[in-house]
């Protein structure tokens, strides 16, 4: 499970460094982990929710950032 919370830690960090203190850009960058967690536009292709099921468990943790 640590390594699931690590991963999401790292995907933030990324995120964030990559808004450089952009509050709209970072909405932006956080509102298509919603779109991935809940399989919308894009994300809910067939090919796109097929793939989902080879991710590990722990990825869609970042559901907390509804």
């Amino acid at each position: 499970m640590d390594r699931y919370i690590n991963t999401i830690s790292g995907l933030l960090d990324v995120v964030e460094k990559y808004a450089n203190g952009n509050a709209i850009l970072l909405s932006k960058l956080t509102s298509e982990m919603k779109l991935f967690r809940n399989a919308e536009h894009d994300f809910g292709r067939v090919s796109a929710k097929n793939n989902r099921t080879l991710l590990p468990p722990g990825i869609l943790l970042f559901s907390y950032s509804k």
